[in-house]
């Protein structure tokens, strides 16, 4: 994942790329965590991750955020399996 940090209008930084993984289950950071749902009958879920964001170059910046600090990613998914066009049920 790639992190922006801005106080528009203000300031706006370069990214900071942040390395995480996605999962169905529990993700820790240091101060952070989040639990994740698996995959249901009707390919709902729930994927979480918590990496830790690294301080920038720009002290004053990383000052403000309080970096490094935890970061948490929670994503709703809906998954279908689509064969030849059509949809497949998982019923």
């Amino acid at each position: 994942a790639e992190v922006i940090l801005s106080a528009k209008p203000l300031y706006t930084s370069a990214s900071v790329r942040v390395p995480l993984t996605l999962t169905s289950e529990t993700s820790w950071g240091a101060t952070r965590s989040a639990r994740g749902k698996r995959l249901d009958s009707e390919g709902r879920c729930v994927l979480v991750a918590v990496a830790r964001v690294p301080p920038v170059s720009d002290l004053a910046v990383s000052a403000a955020m309080m970096l490094p600090s935890d970061v948490l990613v929670a994503l709703q998914c809906r998954f279908e399996l689509v064969v030849g066009g059509k949809q497949v049920s998982g019923k």
